[in-house]
């Protein structure tokens, strides 16, 4: 599991065996998801990176049979809900 913080506390996570990216409130009492696999192409997604609203993930696609088969990518998400 990886972490970013945004400007306000939120913090930012990166469920890397299940493809999601969620927010939490600073106290953790509310949380959102971010994105999973079936609105954006995440792929075994690990660092973050959070900048002006904008998510930032790394693929690293480990769990495939064929590493070609990997999506070795970077993805950018915004306009998500907030916590």
């Amino acid at each position: 599991m990886f972490a970013a913080f945004d400007a306000k506390g939120d913090i930012y996570v990166s469920e890397i065996l299940r493809n999601e990216l969620w927010v939490l409130s600073p106290d953790g009492s509310k949380r959102a998801l971010v994105a999973n696999k079936k609105m954006a192409p995440l792929d075994n997604n690990t660092s973050l990176a959070w900048y002006k609203g904008v998510i930032c993930t790394a693929n690293l696609g480990f769990t495939h049979e064929k590493p070609e088969q990997a999506d070795k990518t970077i993805v950018c998400i915004r306009g998500y809900e907030m916590p």
